[in-house]
């Protein structure tokens, strides 16, 4: 991607954090109510009535009853912004040495001369302290300018799971100062760090108890993916120094870069010009030139059969059920290959079929021409793979795939 564009998407990204977040200076002074400036980001304090309704408890965080400590929890909206409390669960070699940095800033009211209604100015605070980590259940906790941090540990296998919360208890309120705080903490940001570069963080291992199959599924396709901690009321993020996760922190406002994906197979094939398949005279070399898209297709599904064991040695945890997921990952692609095997044999034996098939290509190599003169009009192979794949069950109605609803899918970035 060009350096120009991720310039202005971080451009872009900053500003919106400005703009919902804040701040924009470091000691700033606005003329409207916080609350009202900043629409993230913030935890309300426990004095803060109007909203207990819409509370995290604190135990919410980590159920220490739970096995599955550490698993992905989703909250209602209506609780994701009008909350005292937030945290983040990783996991630790034991024995494990980390610092905890708190930053959060409470907004104090000033009068401003010129302007009859009262002005607020960000005051910044920070909290840091060292957390040694041992071999059992475990709960301390820090306090510092009407601020909380919990820090709760528990063996979990071979690791310790650890979960480090912040609560937004409130200052105490002075009635005879006119240096009122609006008393809920703004801009709370939560780091961990391996401040001693020995690699305590461990990414986040799956345990046999997850009986999702398409959960085991989706991790089977990212197993490459590690991922180092969850949020609890926030997104949570890492830094990676190359040596290894060193620092894992919270955001309220998480972005992701999604990488395109690459339709670029067999690119060369002369079976993916439109203009070929288009051409009844060329019927027996089109036919072939399917033949070896197939043939394609089959080896990668193979190959890909062939690494199964590998894949499940990657989740020692959780082999049954890796296993189970994986080959029917494999046996649904076998069963697409062979859709279009009968495809191709539907389009070998039928020449009306045939006639249709040739007449949508001729179509298809026009139109792209007229759009562009110079490009010739091909296929990306899975396009083709798919057309070919449901032209039987199109056709015959009494097909037992008739009743299967075919979606093709591809991530083109066009915002599908």
């Amino acid at each position: 991607m060009s350096t120009l564009y991720v310039e202005a998407r971080q451009m872009l990204v900053e500003a919106l954090k400005r703009h919902l977040i804040g701040p924009s200076e470091d000691t700033e002074i606005i003329d409207e109510h916080p609350r009202e400036h900043y629409h993230y980001g913030y935890l309300i304090s426990q004095e803060d009535k109007a909203s207990v309704e819409e509370d995290i408890r604190d135990e919410d965080l980590v159920d220490t009853d739970n096995d599955d400590v550490g698993e992905d929890e989703v909250l209602p909206i209506n609780k994701t912004r009008n909350i005292r409390t937030i945290g983040i669960t990783f996991q630790l070699e034991p024995g494990s040495v980390f610092s905890v940095q708190v930053a959060w800033a409470r907004y104090f009211m000033v009068r401003r001369e010129g302007r009859m209604e009262p002005s607020w100015q960000r005051e910044p605070f920070t909290l840091t302290f060292d957390v040694s980590v041992g071999n059992r259940f475990d709960q301390q906790e820090f306090n510092h300018g009407g601020m909380a941090v919990r820090v709760l540990t528990r063996p979990l296998d071979n690791w310790i799971a650890t979960t480090v919360s912040v609560i937004n208890r409130g200052q105490k309120k002075d009635h005879t100062s006119d240096h009122q705080s609006d008393d809920t903490a703004y801009q709370v940001r939560l780091t961990v760090i391996d401040s001693q570069r020995q690699g305590i963080f461990t990414p986040r291992v799956h345990r046999a108890a997850k009986h999702d199959n398409e959960f085991w599924r989706d991790e089977i396709r990212f197993r490459k993916v590690r991922s180092y901690a969850i949020g609890h009321g926030c997104a949570v993020d890492w830094q990676d120094d190359g040596l290894g996760v060193y620092k894992i922190y919270t955001e309220w406002l998480p972005t992701v870069e999604v990488r395109r994906a690459s339709s670029k197979v067999m690119e060369s094939e002369p079976a993916l010009s439109m203009k070929r398949l288009g051409d009844l005279s060329l019927q027996s070399d089109n036919i072939e030139g399917l033949m070896r898209i197939a043939k394609a297709y089959r080896q990668w599904i193979d190959d890909l059969h062939a690494s199964v064991g590998d894949i499940v040695d990657d989740f020692p945890n959780a082999r049954d059920q890796v296993q189970t997921a994986a080959m029917e990952i494999i046996q649904e692609n076998r069963e697409v290959y062979q859709r279009f095997i009968d495809g191709i044999e539907f389009l070998r034996r039928d020449s009306v079929a045939l006639k249709a098939f040739s007449l949508a290509n001729q179509a298809m190599a026009l139109s792209m021409q007229q759009r562009d003169p110079q490009q010739e009009p091909r296929w990306r192979a899975f396009q083709l793979v798919f057309m070919v794949m449901t032209l039987p069950s199109t056709v015959d109605r009494s097909h037992p795939e008739r009743n299967l609803f075919d979606l093709i899918w591809f991530p083109t970035g066009g915002g599908k």
